[in-house]
C-alpha cells in the first residue's frame, strides 16, 4: 500500500512543479508585458482635459478625498466624480468632443461618456462621433455632428435639445429606440425604459442669445458661427415650409408661429385680392 501512495505523491509534486514553471514563463513573456502596457496607454488616451475653468470645481478620484480641479489637469475616464459649485464654469475635452458646464452640476464618468447626475451641460461634437450620455435612469448613445444641450429631469430622465447639426439619439434603456433631432428640436428621454417623448420645437434665437453655456466661454473652431447658422436655418425653414415666422416664446420649451399675411405671397394667383 505504501508504494501506490508514494507514486501518487510523486505525481502531485511533479504536476505542481510544471504548473509553477508554466506560470513563470507566461508572466515573464515579452508579449504579455506588452499587452498590459498597451491597455494602460489606451486608458490614458481616453482621459478628459480641463481646457477652461473659473470658480470652484471639486474632483474625487476613486475612493480618494475631494480635491480642487485645476486648469490643464487630466481626469481619468472612469471612477471619478466632479462637483461644480455656484458661479463655476468648466470646459472639458475628450478627443474632439467638448463639454461645457455652468453653475451647480454633478457628474461622473463611464467608459462610454458622462453620467449627468445633477444640472445640465452643452456638448460640442461637431466632428462625427458616437458619445455616451447617461442620467439617473436613462442610458443614451448619440451619433452625428451636432451641438447638444442636455439636462437631467426630476423623474430620472434627460432632456435633450439639438442646437446645431443633426444627431441620432438611441435610448439603450428602452430596447434601442432611436430618434433623429434637427436644429431646434427637443425631446425627453424617459426613465423606466419608456422611450422618448414627442418632439417639441424651441426658439433657437432666444435660447442661444441668452444661454451662459454659449457666451461664457471662449469661442473656438467657429462654435458661435455654427450656432448662428442654425438659428438662421430654423427661421428660413419655418418661413418657407409653413408660410410663417417665429413669434414670441411663451414657455421655456415652445414658441409661437405666426402665419404670414396672404398679401405677402403672390406666386399662386399673380394678384392680391
Amino acid at each position: 500500500m505504501r508504494l501506490p501512495e508514494l507514486n501518487r505523491l510523486t505525481v502531485f509534486i511533479l504536476f505542481t512543479f510544471f504548473v509553477e514553471v508554466a506560470c513563470t514563463a507566461f508572466w515573464s513573456s515579452p508579449n504579455f508585458r506588452k499587452s498590459r502596457a498597451l491597455a494602460i496607454k489606451d486608458v490614458g488616451e481616453e482621459s478628459y482635459r480641463v481646457i477652461f475653468l473659473k470658480g470652484d470645481v471639486l474632483l474625487r478620484e476613486g475612493n480618494g478625498s475631494l480635491g480642487k480641479l485645476n486648469k490643464g489637469q487630466g481626469v481619468k475616464g472612469t471612477e471619478s466624480v466632479v462637483h461644480c459649485l455656484n458661479n463655476s464654469k468648466l470646459l472639458l475635452a475628450r478627443g474632439d468632443v467638448a463639454y461645457r458646464f455652468v453653475g451647480k452640476n454633478t457628474f461622473s464618468f463611464e467608459e462610454s461618456g458622462i453620467v449627468l447626475r445633477r444640472g445640465s451641460m452643452l456638448v460640442d461634437c461637431r466632428n462625427p462621433n458616437r458619445l455616451g450620455l447617461e442620467g439617473f435612469d436613462v442610458k443614451l448613445s448619440v451619433l452625428g455632428k451636432s451641438i447638444l444641450f442636455a439636462q437631467v429631469t426630476t423623474n430620472g430622465g434627460v432632456k435633450i435639445i439639438n442646437l446645431a447639426g443633426r444627431s441620432v439619439v438611441e435610448n439603450k434603456s428602452s430596447s434601442g429606440k432611436r430618434i433623429e433631432l434637427l436644429p431646434g428640436e427637443l425631446v425627453f428621454a424617459k426613465p423606466l425604459g419608456k422611450g422618448f417623448s414627442d418632439k417639441l420645437n424651441v426658439n433657437l434665437k432666444t435660447l442661444v442669445a441668452t444661454s451662459a453655456l454659449v457666451h461664457e466661454f471662449p469661442d473656438s473652431g467657429g462654435f458661435r458661427r455654427d450656432l448662428a447658422k442654425a438659428v438662421l436655418e430654423q427661421e428660413v425653414l419655418i418661413s418657407k415650409r409653413y408660410r410663417a415666422e417665429v413669434g414670441d416664446a411663451r414657455t421655456p420649451d415652445t414658441f409661437d408661429i405666426r402665419e404670414l399675411a396672404p398679401s405677402v405671397d403672390y406666386n399662386s394667383t399673380g394678384r392680391s385680392d
